[in-house]
């Protein structure tokens, strides 16, 4: 009974604070009192602290127990998303203004509600607690406290106003207390799974690579990933994918096919779509390995391999912007590489992946002239060009702009000086050549 008063309660107070409508005259005279206390030192404390209600932060924290949690902190997973999720509508129906942009000190764009960072932290540092098996008065009092912190932060930062800070503690409060109550239910349990201490090599790697985006700025983060989410929105609203741009410029440079892939990423909030893809992306590793490198998975084993790839280059660049060629080449290898595919699936992967991105194309004249593999190249054609119909068919307000001018315009790509382009062409560029 206490347990749903509290929730109540923090729920009613989270929504008058919401449908407020213009800011408190506390608002305005607290951000005129921190705006007088800033310096470049508590700039980058707050920024640091601000982190602690970061969802890149706190779902790798909730995953990493499900090998000694088990079905609790899968549920806790689960429902620190459920929160974040309610957070997005919550914004979209009652949408607030920001603070000025010039006192402003990080990046934030758009509407604001209630604190999301603030609700996250009380959220996530709750449920983290809790599956822990830590008692109830050190939950809420912990949690609280990381929300007053990373509340406060948000407030110096002048991304929100003192109203939205409290607004999201409460709501994270009235969130977490929902939160437990299904925790506290009887589920089946979860077989945890098998443990090898090689693994932790894995995990380390996977911090290692990982580390740079939770530091980057989250206007910077994981830049086409922000690509592809935006022209996810603008393929769902029927404009025209191609003539979308991101705040700092990138367009979308993809096939329509590729078009109609990501526009489900549109209906998932942003920060937990960042977190998804580094875990997806993460995940794919392991069969990539399995598949396209075979023969040192014998000899160092799985662990120790995917440990390689997280600390490559190319995967760590591939993280940091939020890439898709991890699939792609998951894709590839799997059409290629895997022994005994049945001649009515060859040249699926090549031909899915050349639908998405134009790059894995440039097997098929190596499979036409290779005669073993004509059958193939012809497969790997009729699926690529199925795909691309289709893309083109469901695209279509789009297609014409694709068809027309975006698939011929170089200026739309990446410099190809750029150290990550490893091609021949890259390489003739920064010897100081200029190849056609």
């Amino acid at each position: 009974m206490r347990r749903a008063v509290l929730g109540l309660t923090a729920a009613g107070l989270a929504g008058a604070l919401v449908l407020r409508g213009e800011p408190l005259p506390l608002d305005r005279w607290s951000l005129e009192a921190l705006a007088g206390q800033r310096g470049p030192v508590g700039t980058a404390v707050a920024g640091a602290v601000a982190l602690l209600g970061s969802g890149m932060l706190l779902y790798p924290l909730l995953a990493a127990l499900v090998f000694v949690r088990g079905t609790r902190a899968v549920l806790a997973v689960a429902l620190l998303a459920a929160a974040q999720l309610g957070h997005d509508v919550l914004l979209a129906g009652v949408p607030l203004e920001r603070p000025d942009p010039g006192l402003r000190l990080a990046a934030a764009s758009g509407a604001a509600t209630a604190s999301g960072h603030a609700m996250t932290a009380v959220v996530g540092w709750g449920l983290l607690l809790t599956v822990l098996g830590v008692p109830r008065r050190w939950v809420y009092a912990t949690a609280g406290l990381a929300g007053v912190l990373v509340g406060a932060a948000r407030a110096y930062l002048a991304v929100h106003w003192l109203s939205d800070v409290v607004a999201g503690l409460l709501l994270g409060l009235a969130a977490l207390t929902v939160a437990r109550w299904v925790l506290d239910r009887p589920w089946p349990a979860l077989r945890r799974p098998a443990w090898d201490w090689k693994w932790l090599l894995t995990a380390g790697a996977a911090v290692f690579a990982l580390a740079p985006i939770v530091w980057t700025a989250p206007d910077q983060r994981m830049k086409d990933l922000l690509v592809y989410a935006g022209s996810a929105a603008a393929a769902g609203s029927g404009t025209d994918v191609y003539a979308y741009r991101t705040p700092f410029g990138m367009p979308f440079t993809y096939p329509p096919f590729a078009a109609i892939l990501v526009e489900p990423l549109s209906r998932v909030p942003l920060g937990l779509l960042q977190v998804l893809w580094a875990l997806g992306t993460v995940a794919l590793l392991i069969p990539l390995a399995q598949v396209a490198l075979e023969p040192v998975v014998r000899r160092v084993g799985l662990p120790v391999t995917v440990a390689l790839l997280l600390i490559s280059s190319p995967v760590r660049s591939h993280l940091r912007f939020g890439q898709v060629g991890v699939l792609l080449v998951l894709l590839v290898a799997l059409d290629l590489l895997r022994p005994g595919i049945s001649r009515r699936w060859q040249g699926w992967g090549v031909g899915l992946a050349a639908a998405v991105k134009l790059t894995p194309a440039v097997y098929v004249p190596w499979m036409f002239v290779t005669a073993p593999l004509r059958r193939r190249g012809l497969s790997t054609v009729l699926w690529a060009g199925g795909a691309t119909l289709v893309g083109l068919l469901l695209l279509w307000p789009s297609s014409p702009s694709y068809l027309l001018r975006a698939a011929w315009d170089t200026d739309r790509f990446g410099d190809n000086a750029w150290p990550g382009n490893q091609s021949v062409r890259g390489a003739l560029l920064r010897a100081g050549l200029s190849p056609l």
